[in-house]
């Protein structure tokens, strides 16, 4: 028999901040932005330098390598990597501190991104929500259930998971570098 487990056994979720309230502490560059979630979705580690200080905010809502975010708006999950880390995330976004002895990062994001029972509870979850906008809230997402798997094979598919978005993204930047140069090419035919 499988074991069902709630989201909300398993990971703590904390809202990041309204940006009224960090507008002159930080920078723009050091607010977390969807341009910054597109980045860590693909799970591409880069070494970066690191950002200016973020004096006077709540460390609960920085960003480290490694931190799973969610993005409310988009109703998706992706892991901090080196480039995003030390950024401040705003109300749009949700950081969860997963038991990592419960539940792998990567496999969360899997079955989060891509899992149709996890999708069919969203949806049911979200029903009666008048909003042009379907957006996510924490209390929806620690009620939803999945099927408990041993960390072992939640390792498995999350490493297996991780490296799939990393080739997708690596292909595309092969493609879009392609239709650049075939596009240059004709032009200087022209």
């Amino acid at each position: 028999m499988k074991q069902r487990k709630r989201l909300g056994d398993v990971i703590h979720f904390s809202t990041g901040v309204n940006p009224s309230r960090i507008k002159g502490k930080v920078s723009e560059g050091q607010i977390y932005s969807l341009e910054d979630f597109d980045r860590d979705l693909v799970g591409m580690d880069i070494v970066c330098e690191p950002l200016g200080e973020t004096a006077g905010i709540d460390p609960k809502v920085c960003t480290q390598m490694g931190d799973c975010i969610i993005s409310l708006t988009r109703s998706q999950a992706g892991v901090v990597t080196g480039q995003s880390s030390g950024k401040v995330i705003t109300a749009n976004f949700v950081k969860c501190h997963i038991d990592v002895s419960q539940m792998d990062t990567w496999y969360f994001c899997y079955i989060f991104n891509e899992s149709k029972q996890i999708r069919k509870q969203m949806n049911q979850l979200q029903q009666g929500v008048l909003s042009c906008i379907s957006k996510l809230n924490i209390n929806t997402v620690s009620q939803m259930e999945y099927d408990y798997k041993s960390l072992e094979h939640q390792k498995m598919i999350g490493a297996m998971y991780r490296e799939i978005m990393k080739q997708n993204a690596l292909m595309k930047k092969q493609t879009d570098q392609i239709t650049r140069t075939s596009l240059m090419i004709l032009e200087s035919m022209d």
